[in-house]
């Protein structure tokens, strides 16, 4: 049997685009050394040099250079390449799969890891379906990925990819607005029909909605494309949190996008996404804030993103209890 990838939320990154490009533009963006080296790494670090040799056990190689001008080679092996749909290396192994050592990466003298990345790419009516997977090791690692930047977008990574063709090249998304979202992954084995209801019905959200001891009062949902959906969120502590959103587009069972603030501005665009896979549903939620200085705030103060991995579990043992 061949062996598949199975998700764990504890040592991966993983996060899925649209992109308003067709997929052979995106395919050559990663496989052209001229084409990777402008978007690569995240500024103000820059890809002075990258050799590919693209076939299972052909060489991955790049040089990143930091601001002070610090060189920091990175070597790896591909092990899947089929042309247009996807892309796996590891810098775990040397080309020809010569084992490697774990080496310092891009990002700080102390940051190494070990990781195996994903890039799948299938058409979408808009252009191109775009998902970027990081698999590590261990907790540590997958730690050091994320603060390094994955969370922020090449995935919860080199900073997400909003491209556009132009003149036939591609050119990557501006690094201030890549720097201005979170965004989450949880995939659950239930059909997406039941994830939408679980997600859209005030009597099914309101029992698990939000994070960890947090509860949900004063619910009102008016479930339509401009219609608001209002409630105070109860923390632990009994502290009270109004929160106002309004919903900007409605797509059952795939797409749910709102503005989501307290009433007086909004604090952020919440864009909820779920695909069908061969195992159930893969969810994505995507917060986009109004600057980067916000985004952080909201990261480093409140905790967004481990309150938001605790909201998607949350939703997966609402479903396996209430909805299977």
């Amino acid at each position: 049997m061949k062996p598949s990838y199975q998700p764990d939320s504890k040592l991966d990154l993983s996060f899925t685009r649209t992109v308003d490009v067709p997929r052979s533009l995106v395919w050559r963006a990663w496989t052209e050394p001229e084409l990777l080296k402008p978007w690569f790494c995240p500024l103000p670090w820059k890809t002075i040099d990258c050799e590919i040799d693209l076939r299972p056990g052909g060489m991955f190689r790049t040089t990143m250079q930091s601001p002070e001008g610090k060189e920091f080679p990175n070597v790896g092996c591909y092990l899947e390449v089929l042309p247009q749909t996807k892309l796996v290396w590891t810098n775990a192994l040397l080309p020809g799969y010569r084992p490697s050592v774990v080496t310092e990466t891009c990002g700080s003298d102390e940051a190494s890891f070990l990781f195996t990345a994903m890039i799948e790419l299938a058409d979408h009516a808009q252009g191109t379906r775009y998902t970027a997977t990081v698999i590590h090791a261990d907790e540590a690692g997958c730690r050091q990925h994320a603060d390094m930047g994955f969370e922020g977008g090449l995935g919860h990574g080199t900073r997400s990819t909003r491209r556009n063709a132009q003149e036939g090249n591609l050119i990557m998304a501006t690094q201030e607005e890549t720097e201005r979202e979170v965004v989450l992954q949880r995939e659950v084995p239930f059909a997406r029909e039941l994830v939408w209801k679980a997600m859209t019905i005030p009597e099914h959200q309101n029992r698990w909605w939000g994070p960890d001891g947090f509860t949900n009062e004063n619910v009102t949902m008016d479930f339509r494309v401009g219609g608001a959906w209002t409630f105070d969120m109860v923390g632990p502590d009994g502290t009270r949190y109004p929160n106002h959103s309004v919903f900007t587009e409605i797509t059952p069972p795939s797409r749910l996008v709102f503005d989501h603030g307290d009433g007086q501005r909004v604090w952020f665009v919440s864009t909820i996404t779920l695909e069908g896979t061969p195992s159930g549903t893969l969810i994505t939620l995507r917060h986009m804030f109004p600057s980067k200085e916000s985004r952080d705030e909201v990261v480093e103060k409140y905790g967004a993103i481990e309150g938001g991995k605790q909201h998607l579990a949350k939703l997966e043992a609402y479903l396996r209890e209430n909805l299977s």
